[in-house]
């Protein structure tokens, strides 16, 4: 970490007990961000923006880079070289639990144990984020998306009107762990193979996960015979348009992608769909010390993954030193049932829930 940063840590007086690292999600925030906070630090993360629940002091630091640079090699090997800095910030603040936020994800390999040197290379000693900072709790915040997203499902499902049995359909688009996650619970809840539909160009994958069911797939919406009354909305890479909303005569749509799969210009462009956003938590608790519309948030709500890490935190900070060291011997990296509930006991802890009133972009739909 340059000089410059390290000064610039030791300013920060509070000491923080949670820190979300993300990426920004699109140019909207990028332009908001650097508003408020100036220019990213040595060209590789803006200042902390800081919130508080239940005496758990936390903050959110944004890389310089965006959702999109993550998709190519080159784009993540920049973001790991500035992820590594904004850690070693974090865990100069003080910070008992690191959350991988949005696509960070995709820095560390599919079970975080690539190794970096400290400065996200290779030239140095490398090593793995644990290996590099043993004292401190990471996860990715997965578990906490996935239950607040399995609750709005079930709302949504009730909202709609659609039951299983019923001969409605469902769409899920996106087999990554969301998708797979949104499939298995209506599978769960008694949807029928012939009620489901996935929407996924990664066709080998997902049947490795669908098996011998008949649940049929699709590599694009627009290729999806007959009508869909609910779509279910877990990877943004190819964005749903108004025309395909019509076209399926898709009548709610539950989006949880960062960015939205369903963007607000082609939902405004649809006819008589109900849209709604997913994936976020929500506590009368939470504090921001920021106006949270710079990172496409509303008072009292959080990102799903960035509430697991807070709740973490609480956790820790209500049972102690032995406690956090029976928590970073757990894979948080990984979604299960015993995660899960973990997360939701947690949640219920910190106060944390699905957002009480529907928002669709933030506001009441």
């Amino acid at each position: 970490m340059s000089e410059h940063i390290s000064n610039l840590v030791g300013a920060d007086l509070d000491r923080i007990d949670v820190v979300c690292i993300a990426n920004y999600t699109n140019l909207n925030v990028l332009r908001s961000i650097h508003r408020l906070q100036g220019s990213p630090m040595g060209s590789l993360f803006f200042k902390p923006l800081r919130f508080n629940l239940k005496g758990v002091n936390g903050a959110i630091i944004v890389i310089n880079s965006e959702t999109d640079d993550l998709m190519t090699p080159s784009g993540i090997k920049r973001a790991r070289k500035q992820f590594m800095p904004a850690l070693a910030y974090a865990a100069d603040l003080g910070a008992k639990v690191v959350v991988l936020g949005a696509s960070l994800k995709r820095l560390f390999g599919e079970f975080f144990d690539d190794k970096v040197d400290s400065e996200g290379g290779f030239m140095g000693k490398r090593l793995s984020l644990k290996e590099h900072y043993p004292e401190i709790v990471f996860t990715n915040g997965d578990n906490g998306t996935a239950s607040i997203l399995l609750q709005e499902i079930n709302d949504i499902i009730s909202r709609a009107g659609v039951s299983p049995g019923s001969g409605d359909k469902i769409a899920v688009l996106g087999a990554g762990l969301l998708g797979i996650e949104s499939i298995k619970h209506l599978i769960n809840i008694g949807y029928r193979d012939s009620e489901i539909i996935i929407v996924s160009s990664h066709s080998a994958e997902v049947k490795k996960v669908v098996g011998d069911r008949s649940i049929r797939i699709y590599d694009s919406l627009s290729n999806i015979e007959g009508n869909v009354d609910l779509l279910i909305c877990c990877a943004h890479k190819n964005q749903v348009i108004a025309e395909q909303i019509d076209v399926c005569g898709i009548r709610f749509v539950l989006d949880v992608a960062a960015p939205a799969a369903f963007p607000q210009n082609e939902y405004l462009k649809s006819h008589s769909v109900y849209r709604q956003d997913g994936g976020n938590a929500y506590s009368t608790d939470l504090n921001y010390e920021f106006d949270p519309n710079v990172i496409d948030l509303v008072e009292h709500e959080i990102y799903g993954c960035f509430a697991e890490g807070t709740s973490i935190a609480l956790s820790i900070k209500n049972k102690g030193a032995q406690y956090a060291k029976i928590l970073k011997e757990l894979n948080w990296f990984t979604v299960s049932e015993e995660n899960k509930k973990m997360v939701s006991d947690f949640f219920s802890i910190a106060n944390f829930s699905k957002h009480p009133t529907p928002l669709c972009f933030g506001r009441k739909e």
